[in-house]
């Protein structure tokens, strides 16, 4: 059990744990899990993004919800 936890071995199953995400990215559900690092999408996002993200959040999401999404904290 310990084993299939473990980054590794999610990132190289990842299409059998979780099909409807391999049906629906390019590249199938272990393109998403990458580098097992948090915040990636930072660096990829425009200043436009970010913003429109931010918009997003504000209008659908509770503090305490957009905190967490944004820190993985409770």
């Amino acid at each position: 059990m310990v084993e299939h936890c473990t980054f590794d071995y999610m990132r190289k199953n990842a299409d059998q744990l979780t099909p409807r995400l391999a049906a629906r990215f390019v590249g199938g559900a272990h393109s998403l899990i990458n580098k097992g690092t948090n915040a990636r999408w930072r660096e990829t996002l425009s200043q436009s993004d970010l913003q429109k993200y931010q918009s997003f959040v504000t209008k659908h999401l509770s503090e305490d919800c957009a905190n967490w999404l944004a820190t993985g904290q409770g």
